[in-house]
C-alpha cells in the first residue's frame, strides 16, 4: 500500500511537471503529444516493469496512473490564473497606460525597491478613468508602486483610494532579465498601478496583520532598521516586513537569501518547545495545544510555503505522538509535497517551494551520513557543519540551473552563520511572543540581539568580496540527469563507492560544452536600453562589452546575461558615456565629434552611435565602403542620415519606430530592427540577426 501510494505522489508531481512542454496557451496538438506521452508510457511501463517486479502493480495501475498524470496535467493548466472579462486590466485593452484612480484595499506590507519607491499588492474594488467621471465597481488586483513618501503611511488591510497610472506589465525584452509580465500573472495580476498620490479611507479586515506589525514595531523600536527588520524578517519572513533592498541584495549575492524566509527551524522551534513544556499533560491536551500554536504561527506567517511545508510536517509528527507512533520523514515529506500542490498546483513551479523540499530532503538523506564523516569533532558541531552542507548539495544543481552562477562564499558561509541563525531564531521567537503580551519586553530581548545580527550582515558583507564563477546555462536534460544520478547514489551502495567518478562525468557534462563555446562561438547581442546602446560581442577566447556606465545595467541586464554565456572574465569594456582610448583593437572612434564607436568583427564593420544619428555627419564616413551595421539609441525622425551610410541593416534601440520609416528604409535596401519591439537582438554568421529573447545557450 505504501508503494502504490508512493507512487501516486511521484506520478501526480510528474503530470505538473510535465507541462512544461506546453506553451502559455496551449494549443490541441501540444496536449494531443503530451496526452499520447503519457499514454504510451504507462503503457510501456505496465507491459515490461511487472517482469522484473514481481509482487509490483499489475497492467491496470500503470493505466491508471498514466491517466492521473495527463489529469494533473490538465489540472494544472486549469488553475493557472488567468485574467477575468471584468478583470481591472480590461480597462486598457489595447493601450499601453491609461490615468486612473482606484478605490482598494491594501494586501501587503510596502517593500523597498532599487528605486526607494514602496511596492504594494492592491485589490481593487472601485475604479474611475480618468476620462469618466464616475467609480464603477470593477475587481482585480493589481501590482502597486508608491513614492516612499506617500506610502511609508500605509499598512496591510487599509482602504485606500490611489491616482495614478495602469499599466502592462513589461514583458522579457533582454535575454535572461527577469519576466515581469509572467511573473505577476503566476499571482493573479495582470495590471501595475505607478501611483502617485493615495489618500486613506478607511480600515478593512486585518486578521493577522495587526498582530504582525505589532512585533516588527516592538522587534524594531530599539534597534537600527537594517537590524530589526532582519530579526522580523527571520520570524515571520520577508513577507511580512519591508527588508531594506540593499540588505536582500546582499543575502542575495551570497547564497543567504533562504536566512529572510521563516522555515522548518522556527516552526520546530515553537511546537518542539511546547511538547517539551506539555509532558506531564494527557497526549490530546498536548496535541491541541502543539497544534493550536502551529496554526497560530502560520496565521501570522501568511502561510508561505517552506513555513506550510514545516507546519504540515509537524502535524503529522503531532498525530505520531498522539497515536504514539514514528512519523515515517521521506513519505511525510513526499505527502506534504503532494497536498499542497493539489491545493495550489502553480507553487511547482516556485523556486522557493522547489529549494525548500530539496533541502529538506537532502537534509534527511544525506546529512546523518555527511555527520558520520566528521565523528572526530564534537557531535554540535558536527551537525552544523552536516546540515547546511547536506542542503547545500541537493540544491546546488537547480540553483546552477536557475542563475547559472555558483557563488564560492555561498558553502561556507552557510556553515559559518549557523549558530549565528539559530541564536536569532532562538531570540527572534522569544521576543515576537513577549512583544505580543508586553510590547517593551519585546523590545528588550530583541535588543540583546543586535550583535549576533549585525555580525550576520557583517559576516554577509566580507563573503560578498569572494567571487562568483559563472557556469553558463545548463540544459533541462543535464539537470535531470544530475538528480537522477544523485538519487542512484542515495539508494545504491554499488553507486556510493563511484561517487567521485559519477561527479567527474556529470561535471564534464557542464564544462566541455562551456568551453567548446568560448572557443568557438561569434556572437553580437544588442540589448534593448533606451539610453544607450548595450553590446556583448563574443569572440573564440574574447569578450567585448559596451555599456552606458549604469550600475543598474550591470547589475539586472550585463551580469545575468554573462553568467548564461558562461563568461567570467571581459578582456574589453567601452563606456559609451566617456569618449575616451578603446582599450581593445577591435574598437576604434570613428569620429569622435559627433561621437561614432566602430566595431571591426572579422569581415564585418559596425558603427555605433551613442545617441540618435546626428543629421550633420563626417564627409570621410561616406568616401568608405558602406558598415554593415548601424546601431544607435533614440527616436529616429528621418531617413535621410541612414540613407547616406547606406549600411546592410540598421537597429535602433528604440521602443518604437514609424511604418513609414520602415518602408522608406526598406524601398533603399537597408533592413531594420528594433529592440522596443523585438527584444534584444542577436548576431551570429551562422543565423544572421534574431531576436533573443529566448536565449539560451
Amino acid at each position: 500500500m505504501q508503494v502504490r501510494a508512493t507512487i501516486i505522489c511521484l506520478v501526480f508531481i510528474g503530470g505538473l511537471f510535465s507541462t512544461v512542454l506546453l506553451e502559455n496557451d496551449p494549443h490541441f496538438v501540444q496536449w494531443l503529444k503530451l496526452t499520447l506521452f503519457w499514454a504510451i508510457s504507462s503503457v510501456l511501463v505496465g507491459l515490461t516493469l511487472p517482469r522484473y517486479w514481481r509482487r509490483g502493480p499489475r497492467m491496470s495501475f500503470w493505466l491508471c496512473m498514466g491517466i492521473l498524470a495527463i489529469c494533473a496535467a490538465h489540472y494544472s493548466q486549469w488553475r493557472m490564473p488567468r485574467p477575468t472579462t471584468q478583470d481591472l486590466s480590461k480597462i486598457l485593452r489595447n493601450e499601453d497606460a491609461q490615468t486612473v484612480s482606484i478605490t482598494g484595499e491594501l494586501l501587503s506590507v510596502g517593500r523597498s525597491n532599487n528605486h526607494d519607491q514602496l511596492q504594494f499588492w492592491l485589490r481593487g474594488e472601485l475604479v474611475k478613468v480618468d476620462a469618466d467621471p464616475r467609480f464603477k465597481p470593477i475587481p482585480g488586483q493589481v501590482y502597486l508602486t508608491l513614492p516612499r513618501k506617500v506610502g511609508e503611511k500605509f499598512t496591510p488591510c487599509q482602504k485606500v483610494r490611489v491616482q495614478g497610472i495602469l499599466y502592462q506589465p513589461p514583458g522579457r525584452k533582454n535575454p535572461r532579465s527577469q519576466d515581469f509580465r509572467q511573473y505577476l500573472a503566476s499571482k493573479g495580476v495582470f495590471a501595475g498601478l505607478k501611483g502617485e498620490t493615495a489618500v486613506p479611507i478607511g480600515q478593512g479586515f486585518c486578521g493577522f496583520s495587526q498582530l504582525r506589525s505589532r512585533i516588527v514595531d516592538a522587534q524594531g523600536l530599539w534597534l537600527p532598521k537594517t537590524e530589526g527588520s532582519l530579526i522580523s524578517s527571520i520570524v515571520l519572513g520577508q513577507k511580512a516586513v519591508d527588508l531594506p533592498y540593499d540588505l536582500r541584495n546582499l543575502f542575495s549575492q551570497v547564497g543567504l537569501s533562504h536566512v529572510l524566509a521563516a522555515s522548518g527551524y522556527q516552526v520546530a522551534l515553537l511546537v518542539g518547545t511546547t511538547l517539551l513544556l506539555t509532558q506531564k499533560l494527557p497526549r490530546r491536551s498536548r496535541f491541541w495545544l502543539g497544534l493550536g500554536v502551529l496554526l497560530f504561527y502560520l496565521g501570522l506567517t501568511g502561510l508561505q510555503p517552506s513555513v506550510t511545508r514545516a507546519g504540515l510536517m509537524w502535524v503529522g509528527v503531532l498525530i505520531g505522538e498522539l497515536y504514539e507512533r514514528r512519523l515515517k520523514t521521506l513519505g511525510a515529506l513526499l505527502l506534504v509535497a503532494t497536498l499542497l500542490l493539489v491545493v495550489n498546483p502553480i507553487w511547482i513551479w516556485d523556486l522557493g517551494f522547489q529549494l525548500s523540499f530539496l533541502a529538506t530532503f537532502g537534509i534527511v538523506v544525506t546529512s546523518p551520513y555527511l555527520q558520520s564523516q566528521f565523528d572526530f569533532l564534537p557531535s554540535k558541531i558536527a551537525e552544523i557543519i552536516a546540515v547546511p552542507l547536506a542542503a547545500s548539495v541537493w540544491t546546488l544543481p537547480l540553483i546552477l540551473y536557475q542563475f547559472n552562477v555558483f557563488a564560492l562564499a555561498a558553502i561556507p558561509l552557510n556553515i559559518l552563520v549557523s549558530p549565528l541563525i539559530e541564536i536569532i531564531s532562538l531570540g527572534g521567537v522569544i521576543s515576537a511572543i513577549a512583544a505580543l503580551v508586553i510590547p517593551l519586553a519585546g523590545s528588550a530581548i530583541a535588543w540583546l540581539l543586535y550583535y549576533p545580527t549585525h555580525g550576520l550582515i557583517l559576516l554577509a558583507q566580507t563573503f560578498k568580496q569572494f567571487p562568483n564563477v559563472a557556469v553558463g546555462n545548463i540544459s533541462v536534460a543535464v539537470l535531470g540527469l544530475t538528480y537522477g544520478a544523485m538519487i542512484l547514489i542515495w539508494l545504491h551502495p554499488g553507486w556510493q563507492k563511484r561517487w567521485p567518478w559519477i561527479t567527474v562525468v556529470l561535471l564534464s557534462f557542464l564544462v566541455l560544452p562551456l568551453l567548446y563555446q568560448q572557443l568557438t562561438l561569434v556572437r553580437v547581442t544588442v540589448f534593448d536600453q533606451t539610453s544607450q546602446p548595450i553590446l556583448v560581442i563574443q569572440n573564440p577566447g574574447q569578450t567585448i562589452v559596451i555599456e552606458d556606465g549604469n550600475p543598474e545595467t550591470e547589475q539586472f541586464l550585463l551580469k545575468p546575461f554573462l553568467a548564461a554565456a558562461g563568461i567570467n572574465r571581459v578582456d574589453c569594456r567601452l563606456n559609451l558615456s566617456k569618449v575616451s582610448p578603446p582599450p581593445c583593437t577591435e574598437l576604434t572612434w570613428f569620429s569622435e565629434n559627433p561621437p561614432i564607436l566602430q566595431l571591426s568583427l572579422k569581415t564585418r564593420r559596425w558603427l555605433v552611435f551613442p545617441s540618435t544619428i546626428p543629421e550633420t555627419l563626417p564627409d570621410s564616413l561616406f568616401r568608405q565602403i558602406p558598415p554593415d551595421v548601424v546601431v544607435w539609441a533614440g527616436k529616429l525622425t528621418t531617413t535621410e542620415g541612414l540613407a547616406k551610410i547606406r549600411p546592410l541593416t540598421a537597429i535602433a534601440v528604440s521602443p518604437y519606430v514609424s511604418k513609414t520609416l520602415k518602408r522608406r528604409l526598406a524601398k533603399k535596401g537597408i533592413k531594420l530592427q528594433v529592440t522596443g519591439q523585438e527584444g534584444a537582438i542577436q548576431w551570429t554568421p551562422q543565423q544572421g540577426f534574431q531576436s533573443a529573447v529566448n536565449f539560451r545557450d
